[in-house]
């Protein structure tokens, strides 16, 4: 089965940057430089509010001399924005620090993360910080972070019905952003019209739980003939849908052990194969979709598989609808954000938004393909206006072979229209915990699912193990 094409194979080494690292910075809370809890947020809350005439000055000459340093994982999808803005701004360095090569030896951002902590500590470091060097969400290294929000809201210019602000407010922590997202991901579900009836009841809803998916799953799906999903991960599914029914990061509550969620891991269990893993590229090809159609129930989409949004009846997945927790909150993946060191200056504040704004443009996307989508509403409309019609010339009609049934820029207006709808929903981020704490949920679920632990083993496991963390990072 093809599952990925090679003229997507360096776009997702950017695009799917946010498979954050599962590891642990190796510090502890007094020996290995992270500041103690109440002084992270009093130095936090000190430096929040940026001198507003950097903002309202209309000569932009408070720039010049100055110089923004930028810390990426990979130096290729930032460095044409930097190019192209001081072209635009004479006068004003951009400086890309890359850590491609740390990486590409090292395989994992250990060392980096370690690295960017360090010279936090000493009051350096970059400007800006692609979020996925850092962990920004410990307690112990907020205060190294500013908030975006009052950054934002000094300028006279911002106007929050220019973005999805939906985003901000889901990764934002005790209504603090300290990670801006320049694009987001979401989940959907997409039923397989092969099972009698389960498109049609999957019409039926606007949004819809993993629980109700398993309740179709379960109903439609005879004798087990079909599995529910292409990825087969119990730890994904668990991390991002049901969360937040058995932790809570930001009040510190844990409750892991009990009938509830001993059930839903063999629940889950019943309907997986964690040895029948697939990973969709962004284009499902008709003959993938053909061999998936005969062993799944659904697909779970994300925003950039575009085909989904546009109703083809030669697709075999069909009905696109939002995954929602059970707060109705639809799940979204962060995508290329980035972080502000408090160290900075106030000149080097306006700096670093001026040029988020810049990147953020719809005239200034640089790919020459569709990628996750942005969180600026001109850039998102730009963006698939521009790319849409190319993919279905080259994909739906040149490679697919499918027929259209409605004008071109008519399904643009109506993708679009669904992506708009879905980015206005509630939401919540499945990124929004400490690197710590991803990681002891990722890999003692996954050692259930490889049949290492029991469910209740599992269940008093992340009990103990979380309660434990949270209590280190100063979370609990």
């Amino acid at each position: 089965m093809r599952i990925r094409k090679k003229d997507f194979e360096r776009l997702t080494v950017f695009l799917l940057i946010f498979a954050l690292p599962l590891s642990v910075v190796a510090c502890s809370i007094d020996g290995d430089g992270f500041q103690d809890e109440a002084d992270a947020y009093t130095r936090a809350d000190e430096t929040a509010v940026p001198d507003i005439e950097h903002f309202i000055n209309p000569d932009e000459s408070f720039f010049e001399n100055e110089t923004l340093t930028i810390a990426v994982g990979f130096r290729e999808l930032l460095q044409p924005f930097a190019a192209r803005y001081m072209r635009e701004n004479p006068g004003v360095t951009i400086e890309i620090i890359s850590h491609e090569d740390y990486i590409d030896r090292d395989g994992n951002w250990d060392g980096v993360t370690e690295q960017m902590n360090t010279q936090l500590m000493a009051g350096g470091g970059p400007i800006l910080i692609n979020s996925y060097l850092v962990n920004h969400l410990d307690p112990r290294s907020v205060g190294y972070f500013m908030d975006w929000f009052p950054v934002m809201r000094a300028d006279p210019n911002f106007d929050e019905d220019d973005w999805f602000m939906s985003v901000f407010r889901a990764v934002s922590i005790d209504n603090r952003l300290l990670s801006f997202p320049t694009s987001v991901s979401y989940e959907m579900a997409v039923a397989n019209r092969m099972i009698p009836g389960i498109t049609e009841a999957l019409a039926e809803s606007e949004s819809i739980t993993v629980s109700e998916l398993m309740e179709l799953h379960r109903a439609m799906s005879a004798e087990g003939q079909y599995l529910f999903e292409p990825r087969n991960s119990i730890a994904r599914i668990i991390m991002w849908h049901y969360l937040s029914d058995y932790f809570d990061f930001e009040t510190g509550w844990v409750d892991f052990n009990n009938e509830s969620f001993v059930e839903l891991l063999y629940g889950l269990r019943n309907i997986m194969d964690g040895d029948k893993y697939v990973a969709l590229s962004s284009v499902v090809l008709p003959t993938d979709e053909a061999l998936l159609a005969e062993t799944n129930s659904f697909i779970f989409a994300d925003a950039m598989q575009w085909q989904y949004f546009i109703e083809f009846e030669e697709a075999l997945f069909a009905e696109l609808t939002p995954v929602t927790n059970n707060n109705g909150e639809l799940a979204i993946l962060p995508v290329n954000s980035y972080v502000l060191n408090a160290n900075s200056t106030t000149a080097q504040q306006s700096l670093a938004w001026d040029f988020l704004k810049f990147i953020t443009q719809g005239d200034n996307y640089v790919l020459d393909v569709m990628g996750y989508q942005p969180t600026n509403k001109t850039q998102h409309r730009s963006v698939v206006e521009r790319f849409l019609p190319h993919y279905i010339d080259d994909w739906v009609v040149g490679q697919f072979r499918w027929q259209l049934d409605k004008p071109m820029d008519e399904m643009v207006e109506d993708a679009i229209a669904t992506m708009t709808l879905f980015s206005e929903m509630p939401m919540y981020n499945v990124l929004g915990l400490p690197d710590a704490v991803r990681f002891i949920l990722n890999e003692t679920i996954t050692n259930f699912q490889d049949g290492l632990l029991s469910a209740e083993e599992t269940a008093i496991n992340l009990q103990n193990r979380i309660e434990l963390v949270m209590m280190e990072i100063g979370a609990r």
